[in-house]
């Protein structure tokens, strides 16, 4: 369906439009035809919410996603999911991070996991959290069990 400023927008379109609602959708189509992409944060693209998706330059683009310019436009599903895991494995130390210095200031680990934003029961939270504080003790070398300051 074409809309008033003639434009036929994909559900991604709208969805980073609803996002930047200062930019007009001219710009936008004017930017995707310049070279720029619209990228799904969490590599879903049935996950259209606005905050899961970035206006980035297209070959910023296919470098997130493994993309050789050799193979042009030819996506590597295996990459692609490689890529994915570790943008996620990334998201999970950082997280262990946070749980890290929060465990080490004598923060519960039920508090720990709700501090980083792990839903479910509260004693699932804490495991969670300590999951993931574990993974970035043992990627940084840290002392585990952690050391109450």
């Amino acid at each position: 369906m074409i809309n008033d400023e003639g434009y036929s927008l994909t559900t991604t379109q709208k969805a980073w439009l609803t996002k930047h609602p200062n930019v007009s959708q001219q710009w936008l189509v004017g930017a995707q035809s310049e070279g720029f992409e619209l990228h799904h944060i969490d590599c879903n693209h049935d996950n259209d919410s606005p905050d899961n998706i970035l206006l980035i330059f297209g070959r910023d683009h296919k470098y997130i996603h493994g993309i050789s310019s050799s193979f042009g436009l030819m996506a590597n599903k295996s990459r692609d999911a490689w890529i994915c895991k570790r943008e996620s494995d990334y998201i999970r130390i950082k997280l262990g991070e946070k749980g890290y210095t929060l465990r080490q200031s004598g923060m519960k680990w039920p508090d720990v996991g709700i501090a980083l934003g792990y839903a479910g029961r509260r004693g699932q939270q804490g495991g969670s959290a300590a999951n993931a504080t574990r993974q970035y003790a043992k990627y940084n070398k840290l002392t585990w069990p952690i050391e109450l300051t």
